[in-house]
């Protein structure tokens, strides 16, 4: 009942404040330095017409067999979230495996549902009502990506809010 999730995790936001994830994942120390460079910013304020995001966060996400995300807007107090990221490494990911990510109408019918695409960039307002479906038992392919929030305020860090 209420906000559920069952998805593989690895926080690049806070290994990069632990000083840990050059060490462990330097490509993935890159991508996060990347999404946090003025580079990558300064586009996302224009498109997003928000030009008070300040930094990204990012988390390594991975959905196998059974795995989901239910239904849910993104708006936590204090975390300052301005829109929502995913992007997609997987290729070839199947419509009927599930793991597509749905937004809702008011009415809680599905408005729109996205299948994972590789090398694609989702990218959406928060807070906004959202989920990723169940993946099936069978599949055994796994739905990679790298989620976070583009932010405004100052970084709080490992641990803050």
């Amino acid at each position: 009942r209420g906000f559920a999730y069952l998805y593989d995790s690895y926080s690049l936001y806070d290994k990069w404040h632990k000083g840990e994830l050059r060490a462990e994942a330097p490509a993935l120390c890159d991508l996060y330095e990347m999404i946090n460079s003025e580079v990558f910013l300064e586009p996302m304020r224009k498109v997003l017409d928000a030009p008070a995001i300040s930094f990204a966060d990012a988390q390594l996400t991975r959905y196998t067999a059974g795995h989901f995300l239910t239904t849910h807007d993104d708006g936590v107090a204090g975390k300052n979230r301005v829109a929502a990221y995913v992007l997609t490494l997987s290729e070839r990911w199947g419509k009927a495996w599930g793991g597509l990510l749905e937004f809702y109408k008011p009415d809680g019918s599905v408005d729109t549902a996205f299948v994972p695409r590789g090398n694609t960039l989702s990218m959406f307002r928060v807070p906004q009502p959202h989920a990723v479906t169940r993946v099936g038992d069978k599949v055994k392919a796994a739905r990679v990506s790298i989620t976070g929030w583009l932010r405004t305020g100052e970084d709080p860090g490992p641990g803050g809010t």
